[in-house]
């Protein structure tokens, strides 16, 4: 509620498959996408919350990309996370145990034209102790992490995320480990099915020249990735899925 505009319901499954919706009733773990009137403390874009555990890239996509004019930013802010802001500075700090995600579109989007193509979004992924500059979105990584292009630890082929059978299922895990830590891969993929019908969307995560990773191994026990330059395309697909026999 920080924003200007905020993001009062819906998830990312209905606001791909559905869109937007004007209606007043709030549904916070459903439904097309509700955005309402924020109080407006944070003004450099659009927050969101809960942001990996439930799943909330897609809704926050197109929230940030439904503007009329040039797209907003995006700042997705994990659970037990918080983005320090020094309104002196313009300097943002993550703090907290898990991550902030910043999602910079590249162009406006027409809430009504479904079923959407998004030809390129921008990621960031923060963990704590990272900086963004929110005038520039510069990223800051904190000091102690060191830099994994050139020097990337997993070797995964082909590497996709579709669900609870998927090894490093998470989107932080995903753009981590799957990808700017891999030196197998350029690509990683994921899709979201609709349940009921026969049609899909496909998330598909690249690496550039300008993409940049970097990592520390913190308390003896846990991996901390920064990752920047993360290029994301969505597009529409078909599906045709049987049964065995059918």
């Amino acid at each position: 509620m920080m924003s200007p505009k905020m993001i009062v319901g819906g998830s990312s499954e209905e606001a791909l498959f559905s869109g937007v919706t004007s209606t007043d009733q709030v549904d916070q773990e459903g439904g097309a996408l509700l955005v309402g009137r924020g109080l407006g403390f944070f003004t450099r874009g659009i927050i969101d919350q809960h942001f990996d555990t439930k799943a909330r890239l897609g809704r926050l996509i197109i929230a940030t990309s439904m503007t009329e004019g040039s797209p907003e930013v995006g700042f997705g802010i994990d659970e037990n996370t918080a983005l320090v802001v020094d309104l002196k500075t313009g300097l943002a700090t993550v703090v907290g145990s898990a991550q902030v995600i910043l999602v910079e579109p590249s162009g406006s989007l027409d809430p009504n034209e479904l079923p959407y193509t998004i030809s390129s979004v921008q990621l960031a992924s923060l963990g704590a102790g990272d900086q963004v500059d929110l005038d520039t979105l510069q990223v800051t990584p904190a000091p102690d992490k060191k830099p994994t292009v050139g020097k990337e630890y997993y070797a995964i082929n082909h590497p996709t995320s579709n669900g609870i059978l998927s090894s490093y299922g998470s989107l932080n895990q995903l753009l981590s480990v799957k990808l700017i830590d891999n030196k197998n891969a350029s690509k990683a993929t994921s899709y979201l099915i609709h349940p009921d019908e026969q049609k899909a969307y496909r998330l598909s995560f690249s690496k550039s020249k300008e993409s940049r990773g970097y990592w520390a191994y913190r308390d003896g026990q846990e991996d901390h990735y920064t990752v920047t330059g993360i290029q994301l395309c969505i597009e529409p697909i078909q599906l045709s899925i049987k049964g065995e026999g059918q």
